[in-house]
């Protein structure tokens, strides 16, 4: 990168099935992403229309909680150096007791950036759980993608 300091920033969003641009997205699964490892039991995970009231992050909405990810994430010095930018997709399950588990990365660019998101996710605080139409907490499945990308308008 010789003298030039290039700045850079995470970008998050939530990924949508038919994205032409990053935006909130988030569903319930049954199914689990192929080749993702799933430890939740299927029984376990609802279909989005058997929900009665999804997760929510420290009181608020996934805005809140893309708020809370852009905050803490950071951009590996390694990545940095080599240059390294791209989006990662990750996937994780809201548990009954308002864990973030099951974190997988679908895709990603580099293991230094699967790393951060990684995680910041696994250091989420506790979501209040998704709630069933018989009022039982339920696993809750999200997909995400973290893009990292340096900002060159700095030059």
């Amino acid at each position: 990168m010789g003298n030039v300091t290039k700045t850079f920033r995470a970008v998050f969003g939530f990924f949508m099935a038919a994205c032409m641009t990053v935006s909130v997205s988030y569903a319930a699964a049954q199914e689990p992403v192929a080749g993702a490892k799933q430890t939740a039991p299927d029984s376990m995970l609802q279909n989005k229309e058997d929900i009665y009231m999804e997760p929510s992050f420290m009181g608020g909405d996934l805005t809140d909680f893309r708020k809370w990810v852009m905050m803490n994430v950071e951009y590996p010095v390694e990545a940095v150096e080599q240059g390294i930018e791209g989006t990662v997709i990750a996937t994780f399950v809201v548990t009954p007791k308002g864990k973030v588990a099951d974190i997988q990365i679908i895709s990603s660019p580099s293991l230094y950036l699967s790393n951060a998101v990684r995680e910041v996710l696994s250091m989420s605080p506790k979501w209040s759980p998704a709630i069933n139409a018989d009022g039982e907490p339920v696993c809750f499945f999200f997909h995400i993608p973290v893009i990292f990308r340096f900002d060159n308008s700095a030059f």
